[in-house]
């Protein structure tokens, strides 16, 4: 292992065209401790980014050798000479750092998730968990690789001090974050990618779908049909999915996963509650894939119905993929086909209802679910007729 007195660390935010370097006066200024839309609570007077960056860097030293176990399996067997520590963003949970280690001539970038706040630290830790325990499941093309989760004290002055949570995972190079905005051009709301090297960019429609319909295979993909876990809450306004868009070709992952647990419980298992419960958990996922933020931190926005068709195309996709290594998954997917795609328009709206019934009254989602409700609850019934066909 390298001396790690010998390593050079250089504090960077994230920019337009590439990280800068913080400003001497900027390393004491205070983090925001939550987004806009956010009602966090914070961490105290005196968490500057002096503090948070200081933090990060003596979280690496103390985790050198986990570290360079880490980079050694990823093919950089040389010893850390410099560390990049970059500032990307800050949210109600989490204030992730890009980290670049520099191992001559190579170099790899990673995230280091910091939570801050009582409530981020309890998502942290749980997230870092779950991101281990479904990439064991064979989901690890989708999700990004936990290495290592710890603490980090600071002392913001001789009487305070606080516990940082972090973990060390996988950066997923050229991947942003998409919310959507206005096109003042066309006047049309559109999604955009929120790409700073390149610059920020509208999505085609074709891309458009292609998000949704990947954001909703990997949601659907990480759906249990035994156990009915599921991911919930997510929420695109927070970047839980972020976008790669290569010539046209979208690819998305999910990078975050705030709970794992079943929404729907039955008291036995048979297979009548297994297609209940993923009719739910199908109307469910409709429902959300079309709420976002405008702009990922204004009005809660919600997506026309070509976001819908895509969202059932990657519903299928998803249970393909799960019919194609298990006979119980295949049977299961032919019967919600056949059952869902038979209800009434009325059977249709209980089972939404159930669905909305269960979400938190306080959720700023609530008021305008409600209001698009009745007309999505008839686009989907619409559509029943054709789920033959979007599984093709």
């Amino acid at each position: 292992m390298a001396d790690i007195s010998q390593i050079r660390f250089r504090f960077l935010a994230a920019r337009p065209g590439g990280p800068v370097a913080f400003e001497a006066h900027e390393l004491d200024l205070p983090v925001p401790l939550s987004n806009p839309a956010s009602s966090a609570e914070g961490a105290g007077p005196g968490f500057t980014y002096r503090t948070y960056l200081y933090a990060m860097r003596d979280f690496i030293l103390r985790n050198m050798e986990p570290l360079t176990t880490v980079i050694s399996t990823l093919g950089c067997p040389g010893p850390v000479e410099a560390v990049d520590i970059i500032s990307e963003k800050h949210g109600s949970d989490y204030h992730p750092a890009r980290i670049v280690v520099h191992t001559p001539p190579e170099a790899r970038s990673f995230v280091l998730n910091v939570a801050v706040t009582r409530r981020g630290k309890e998502r942290l830790q749980r997230d870092f968990d779950l991101m281990s325990r479904l990439g064991r499941k064979g989901r690890s093309d989708y999700l990004p690789e936990a290495y290592f989760f710890g603490e980090q004290t600071i002392s913001d002055d001789p009487g305070e001090c606080a516990r940082l949570f972090m973990f060390l995972g996988q950066w997923f190079e050229k991947y942003h974050e998409f919310h959507p905005a206005l096109d003042e051009r066309t006047g049309i709301r559109k999604l955009l990618l929120w790409d700073l090297q390149k610059g920020y960019q509208f999505l085609s429609p074709d891309e458009e779908a292609g998000v949704f319909r990947q954001a909703a295979m990997i949601l659907t993909l990480l759906y249990d049909t035994e156990t009915f876990e599921e991911v919930f809450p997510w929420h695109h306004a927070a970047g839980d999915f972020v976008v790669s868009l290569t010539d046209g070709a979208v690819d998305v992952k999910l990078i975050t996963i705030r709970q794992y647990v079943p929404r729907a419980v039955f008291q036995e298992d048979s297979p009548r509650n297994q297609l209940l419960a993923l009719s739910l958990f199908f109307a469910g996922l409709t429902l959300r894939m079309r709420l976002d933020r405008l702009d990922g931190v204004g009005n809660i926005m919600w997506a026309d119905d070509r976001c819908l068709d895509a969202t059932i195309r990657g519903f299928f996709d998803g249970m393909q993929k799960k019919a194609d290594s298990s006979a119980r998954d295949k049977e299961l997917t032919d019967a919600f086909q056949d059952k869902f795609g038979a209800l009434s328009l009325q059977e249709l709206a209980e089972l939404f209802r159930v669905v909305v019934d269960s979400y938190d009254e306080a959720s700023p989602d609530g008021p305008v679910i409600q209001e698009n409700l009745v007309d999505h609850v008839i686009q989907v019934y619409a559509r029943l007729e054709d789920f033959g066909a979007f599984r093709c």
